[in-house]
């Protein structure tokens, strides 16, 4: 009897102290969606303010003065994204804006959303909108 006494004990025990860990994880984890919604914030405007720029992971987190991990899980815990596929998302979607004006040639569209070479800028925005940047420009309806 005392035994099953004491294992009845230390079960509550450990339970206890689970259900204690999981409430203070999850207050960490609303201190931690706080700061990363500012870190995340801060990044995307440094990233919409900046296409043409050198925007890696490194840069962003140098910019901010931040580690890259720290960079990266805000990105997770915010966009359920990397900043990379945020930046590309970014740039390809103001392509779209400029290219949809007809008055830039896709090489400057590219070098202006940060695309040195206009071959890759061509693929990335086709893998993009399933449509070439030229057929875009085309199929876009006038910009006033």
């Amino acid at each position: 009897q005392r035994a099953g006494a004491y294992y009845q004990a230390k079960v509550c025990e450990a339970l206890v102290l689970l259900l204690d860990a999981t409430a203070s994880s999850e207050q960490c984890s609303r201190c931690a969606s706080a700061s990363s919604t500012g870190i995340v914030t801060s990044a995307c405007a440094l990233i919409e303010g900046n296409l043409a720029a050198d925007l890696s992971t490194r840069a962003i987190s140098a910019a901010l003065h931040i580690g890259m991990s720290t960079l990266i899980q805000a990105f997770h815990d915010v966009k359920h994204t990397t900043p990379q596929a945020y930046v590309r998302t970014a740039r390809l979607e103001r392509a779209k804006l400029i290219l949809a004006s007809g008055c830039t040639s896709i090489a400057e569209v590219a070098a202006q959303v940060g695309y040195r070479n206009q071959g890759a800028f061509s693929e990335a925005f086709r893998r993009y909108a399933q449509v070439t940047p030229s057929r875009f420009r085309r199929s876009a309806p006038p910009h006033p």
